[in-house]
């Protein structure tokens, strides 16, 4: 994930593709299939990829 300090193109570009709607249909999705809820930080709820693999 970026850091405030590091805003480097990849995480500017990053940024600029994050889109709310679309978190919220993943999430939606995520809990209807693994009945489990994502923490606020969408990203760093996946980033370990155990809640995808359940």
């Amino acid at each position: 994930m970026c850091s405030f300090g590091s805003l480097t193109a990849a995480c500017l570009e990053l940024a600029q593709k994050y889109d709310p709607q679309t978190e919220d249909a993943q999430r939606m999705w995520i809990y209807e299939v693994t009945g489990r809820a994502i923490p606020d930080n969408f990203m760093e709820g996946l980033k370990d990829g155990v809640l995808l693999c359940e």
